[in-house]
């Protein structure tokens, strides 16, 4: 329907258009049968439904009026003006309604996430919206587009909205009134900042840059998205903590450790204080990606191999815990697409604790499998490796809060590490 009338044509319908159904907006669709495949009873039926049932012509004349205030037509006439009644087919159910909980008394399936016609207002992408030759209103700004995790948005998001991506040629994150201008520069509809400083160590040194990267820049763009109306999503790479026994959860209090730790800090409390609709990500450290690297014949100080090449015995450090974070993308797009998600702050890494030394280890373990580079790892306490900034003992994060709000669960490490290994090596041999 929408197509039709942004092209011009008539809009069928049926009859008096007083038939009856259950609107079910498509990943409500999918959620329910990825639930009913995870957790369903073999030789069970179950009913998807939307709690949302909608006369056909209800419906028509919902979208024609959300296209007139979004998309009006140039001659000033009403899409509703389009609407042509035809004959009903012969047959034609007068409604058709889902009881989802007649199906299975005690099925608790998750519920639709938008039971309300509001969803209609999700600006559809793709042709319908490029055929007047404009900028399609799903365009997402992307910062850190050189990154490992740059790299990752831009794969992940094209299959679903046009990306701009941006690196530090393009915009100097630096200069606040350049990222407004940037914002500004067309109808964006969110911005995606991937970008930070992240050179740990050099930020005792390099206080003005780590600062104006992580804490000014965030700030500049939660205040151009605030102006825009449009949504920011803040990616942190772990805000650096004190030791902690129990998993981190998002409201914890927050004690960063050296300039890195407090220049994020600086820039999710900016970002939370700017107006703007936003979700603060936060996800643990991932270096994966960075596979030639492993091949380097780098020594760290002191001598000690810092990667492995051959018969070389790499030193890591054994009493940090961390998850290694994957797939981040997947979650930054949910969270801007769906207009009534919570917002706040996230956390979300893979699933399973792992110390850096048994993270090599297996890292080793599964390149030797594929024919890949081989290494023994001498794991070692952090006194033996000094640096200039201090790092957390647990950086361990709770995933109960994005759980909670958007039914996400993380996938263990291992898994995810075997299909970036199967990715840069190949199949397991």
């Amino acid at each position: 329907m929408i197509a039709k009338a942004l092209d011009g044509e008539a809009l069928p319908i049926y009859g008096k258009g007083d038939q009856v159904r259950d609107w079910l907006y498509v990943e409500d669709h999918v959620r329910a049968l990825q639930a009913v495949f995870e957790r369903g009873e073999p030789g069970r039926t179950y009913n998807v439904g939307g709690h949302n049932e909608r006369q056909n012509i209800e419906v028509v004349k919902t979208l024609c009026a959300i296209l007139d205030e979004l998309r009006p037509r140039a001659d000033g006439k009403p899409y509703a003006a389009q609407m042509t009644e035809v004959a009903d087919r012969p047959g034609h159910d007068s409604a058709m309604r889902s009881t989802p909980a007649a199906s299975a008394p005690n099925w608790a399936g998750p519920r639709p996430r938008r039971s309300r016609p509001a969803f209609a207002r999700r600006r559809p992408s793709g042709a319908a919206w490029r055929h007047d030759g404009g900028y399609p209103p799903c365009a997402i700004l992307v910062t850190g587009a050189g990154g490992q995790l740059g790299t990752e948005l831009q794969r992940c998001a094209r299959r679903r909205a046009e990306i701009v991506a941006i690196d530090h040629d393009t915009l100097d994150l630096r200069d606040t009134t350049a990222i407004a201008a940037m914002v500004a520069s067309r109808p964006f509809a969110a911005v995606i900042n991937g970008a930070a400083y992240t050179a740990v160590d050099k930020a005792e040194s390099d206080v003005v840059t780590a600062r104006a990267v992580n804490a000014m820049a965030p700030a500049a763009f939660g205040e151009a998205c605030a102006k825009a109306g449009i949504p920011l999503v803040q990616v942190d790479r772990l805000c650096v903590r004190r030791r902690q026994a129990r998993r981190v959860e998002v409201n914890d209090p927050v004690t960063p450790l050296g300039v890195y730790g407090a220049s994020k800090l600086g820039g999710e409390l900016a970002v939370r204080t700017s107006g703007a609709r936003h979700a603060i990500v936060r996800t643990a450290p991932g270096r994966v990606r960075a596979w030639p690297q492993l091949h380097q014949d780098d020594a760290a100080p002191g001598g000690k191999p810092r990667h492995a090449v051959g018969s070389c015995r790499p030193a890591w450090l054994a009493d940090q815990r961390c998850r290694p974070a994957n797939a981040l993308m997947t979650i930054a797009l949910r969270l801007i697409e769906d207009e009534a998600a919570p917002t706040g702050t996230f956390h979300f890494s893979n699933a399973g604790a792992i110390s850096w030394a048994d993270f090599a280890t297996e890292i080793f373990r599964q390149s030797d499998a594929r024919g890949g580079p081989s290494a023994a790892v001498v794991p070692i306490p952090s006194s033996d490796y000094p640096t200039p900034a201090a790092r957390p003992a647990n950086s361990l994060l709770s995933h109960s809060a994005i759980h909670a709000a958007y039914d996400i669960a993380p996938r263990d490490w291992q898994m995810a590490l075997s299909d970036i290994l199967d990715e840069l090596i190949g199949a397991t041999k």
